[in-house]
């Protein structure tokens, strides 16, 4: 089964930051101002005939000023095939097209902000 490091956002930012940019902390839960949410993912969806499967080590990622208007993964009831890309900074980059746009580091559910990267 696939698992997923704590550092995996970590090194993800890393790469899109400089040297003098956001690092992780020593428990790699922090990055900049992205950080993991240390809570077990059961699954992804309210409905439960329509659960999605999450890989074990998949958590809700907490961007400052952007309280998600869902609390957990399990309640989610987006019904959106795509998510939401956000930069190292913690700024929304909803137009991938947009050449000008920073590199989104981590894709999250536009309800839960589960990490869908």
């Amino acid at each position: 089964m696939f698992a997923v490091s704590p550092h995996d956002l970590a090194d993800r930012v890393a790469g899109a930051t400089s040297s003098h940019g956001p690092a992780a902390d020593t428990e790699g839960r922090a990055v900049g101002i992205l950080r993991r949410r240390d809570e077990l993912v059961r699954w992804h969806g309210s409905d439960e005939a329509a659960r999605e499967y999450v890989h074990p080590g998949r958590t809700v990622i907490e961007v400052p000023n952007r309280p998600w208007p869902i609390g957990r993964p399990e309640d989610c009831d987006d019904q959106t095939p795509t998510g939401l890309w956000f930069d190292a900074a913690g700024t929304p980059q909803p137009d991938q097209g947009d050449h000008t746009a920073s590199d989104g580091v981590a894709l999250l559910c536009r309800r839960c902000g589960l990490d869908c990267t």
